[in-house]
């Protein structure tokens, strides 16, 4: 009687199944399959967009730097960016810019993701990880990292920009 029970409850889920696939049960494997190479299908067509869209966003950026004893000096805040996105932009500024020192910031629901990078001739000048931290303990905030690439993040988004600001007087003092 008991495996009966367990039995009838495995084919009502198997029924539900393949009714929000609009499927038959005997048609569910077939259908989950479809489904899933369509979803394949769709990321794969989403990161080659996505990957356009930051091409395009680094191209702009890039023609906003100020230029600071020879080091391209890069500050943005990119609405609703989370740190991954941070990071494949920073990938796509430091081959357009070569000798940079680039802070991102993206700020979504009332925190505020932070990367900084230094590359090329500003490696032997500058730190990603000293840099970030003047920049994150300005909006409460902590972060760290190497040389060349540092993370972190803070609560205050309102000190975000005076924060990004303070970078280019931070480059200076220390170039």
């Amino acid at each position: 009687e008991g495996a009966n029970l367990i039995l009838e409850q495995e084919e009502d889920r198997l029924t539900e199944a393949a009714g929000l696939l609009s499927t038959s049960p005997l048609e569910l494997v077939n259908r989950l399959k479809q489904a899933l190479e369509r979803e394949k299908e769709q990321q794969h067509k989403l990161d080659m967009l996505t990957a356009k869209a930051l091409a395009a966003q680094a191209a702009e950026l890039a023609g906003k730097t100020e230029i600071i004893a020879g080091i391209a000096v890069l500050t943005a805040r990119i609405e609703g960016a989370d740190v991954k996105t941070l990071r494949a932009l920073y990938d796509q500024l430091k081959s357009r810019l070569n000798d940079c020192a680039v802070v991102l910031a993206g700020a979504e629901h009332g925190k505020v993701s932070l990367l900084a990078g230094c590359h090329g001739g500003a490696l032997g000048k500058l730190k990603a990880g000293e840099l970030l931290s003047a920049v994150a303990l300005q909006i409460g905030g902590k972060g760290g990292g190497k040389p060349d690439l540092a993370q972190g993040g803070g609560e205050d988004s309102a000190a975000l920009l005076p924060a990004l600001a303070s970078v280019n007087d931070w480059v200076r003092a220390r170039v």
